[in-house]
């Protein structure tokens, strides 16, 4: 028993007819030991809206929810053809609202109106125009980029082909120069086989003489 419950007349009363503190009410003590709680009402529905919602939560409760595919395998033809004519319909003014309101897009601030009013006045604030001016900018600057990377990329390629062309002029050069050095070794062979003697080349044997000396008869003079 709280002590609130001790102050009210009603606690006061049973004490003085002999009712003590958890016993229970009448002759034999069979009665209730605790008063009865009164529920304090903390809407302002009344008694008739609350008794009409709690039938009806009672109602939707007590029979499950049928799924939109439970729906669909039970309905008839018509119910189907009904169906499907307002799913045709709905999807027509789907698009149809989506087509007005892309006219009223913008997609630099990614936003979306509704009104004409709304769509000038976005077009002419701050916020839009800077945005706008930044990603110019933005494109401005990696157009220059890509411009410069792909002259980066040209001047490579030229210092590529130049190089291959010295290594190509140089190879050039070095066969040349071996093709004429065998010339000249070919010749220069053909040069001292010339000067050989067939005789020798062949094998045959050589004859030597040596050249005497011709006595010539000579006048003699007397002297007188």
């Amino acid at each position: 028993m709280s002590s609130n419950q001790q102050r009210n007349k009603g606690y006061a009363l049973l004490q003085k007819m002999g009712w003590k503190a958890g016993q229970g009410l009448g002759v034999k003590e069979e009665g209730v030991k605790e008063p009865i709680q009164v529920n304090e009402a903390t809407d302002t529905r009344g008694l008739g809206k609350k008794t009409q919602e709690d039938q009806y939560i009672r109602e939707v409760g007590r029979k499950r929810k049928t799924t939109d595919g439970e729906r669909i395998a039970q309905e008839t033809s018509e119910e189907r053809e009904a169906r499907e004519s307002r799913v045709r319909k709905r999807q027509a003014q789907e698009r149809e609202i989506k087509a007005i309101r892309d006219a009223f897009y913008c997609s630099i601030c990614d936003k979306r109106y509704a009104k004409v009013t709304e769509w000038d006045n976005h077009l002419s604030s701050y916020d839009h125009n800077h945005k706008k001016r930044l990603k110019e900018m933005q494109s401005v600057q990696r157009t220059q980029m890509d411009d410069a990377a792909r002259d980066r990329e040209k001047r490579r390629e030229a210092k590529e082909l130049a190089r291959m062309q010295q290594a190509l002029s140089r190879q050039a050069s070095r066969s040349a120069k071996e093709v004429t050095n065998d010339k000249e070794k070919d010749f220069s062979m053909e040069k001292r086989t010339g000067d050989i003697d067939p005789e020798l080349e062949m094998g045959k044997p050589v004859k030597l003489s040596f050249g005497k000396k011709k006595k010539g008869l000579g006048r003699v003079v007397q002297k007188k």
